[in-house]
């Protein structure tokens, strides 16, 4: 259950879900409503939900608007310059086994309307990092495959939907942060090596 909707900046919605890890900020880059959100599992229930929901801030009402082609949870959501949310990776749970993906959809708020992205990441990945670059691509940086951690890297070119191999990050992680500098360069800051589970140390990508 949704404990609380705030609104931090305009056009933004942060929901929590108590202590689960079902919880994103999205739509933060976004000035205008509708909001985006995808529903993630609860890691206290083990309960997945795959819908997606539209909220504006203004009439402070959802109505459903999904479901997602393929039900998947700690995946990334990118709010693009078009307007259009990316989706991408993130992992299924069926008859109690996870699995990790590597596809992709696309939202567009103006039709309502999800779509398969013909191509899919070169990583099946998981609790990887996405981040908006000032040029209007999308790096993801990092994550896992649920048994192990990656350094890989990809960019996502909005503007031909596909992805191109870049420099990896020095050490495996997930979930790490990322944080767009005033300069133009993408903060890389702790997350889990799987091999042991300790936080690491900074990273500069």
């Amino acid at each position: 259950m949704v404990d609380s909707v705030n609104s931090p900046l305009d056009g933004a919605v942060l929901i929590h879900y108590g202590n689960s890890q079902a919880l994103r900020l999205i739509g933060h880059a976004m000035k205008v409503s509708p909001i985006l959100v995808v529903r993630l599992v609860s890691a206290l229930t083990g309960i997945l939900f795959y819908s997606v929901l539209l909220q504006t801030t203004k009439a402070a009402s959802w109505v459903t608007n999904g479901p997602l082609h393929t039900a998947r949870y700690n995946h990334s959501v990118t709010v693009l310059p078009n307007g259009k949310v990316l989706l991408a990776g993130g992992l299924q749970l069926t008859n109690g086994s996870n699995a990790a993906l590597s596809s992709v959809e696309i939202f567009d708020p103006a039709t309502g309307t999800l779509t398969i992205s013909t191509n899919s990441m070169g990583v099946l990945r998981c609790d990887h990092t996405a981040t908006l670059l000032p040029n209007g691509k999308v790096l993801v940086a990092g994550g896992s495959d649920g048994t192990n951690s990656f350094a890989s890297s990809e960019l996502y070119d909005p503007a031909t939907e596909t992805w191109k191999q870049t420099d990896a990050l020095h050490t495996s992680r997930f979930f790490q942060t990322t944080t767009l500098l005033l300069n133009g360069k993408v903060l890389c800051v702790g997350g889990i090596v799987y091999t042991n589970y300790s936080y690491d140390f900074t990273a500069r990508f």
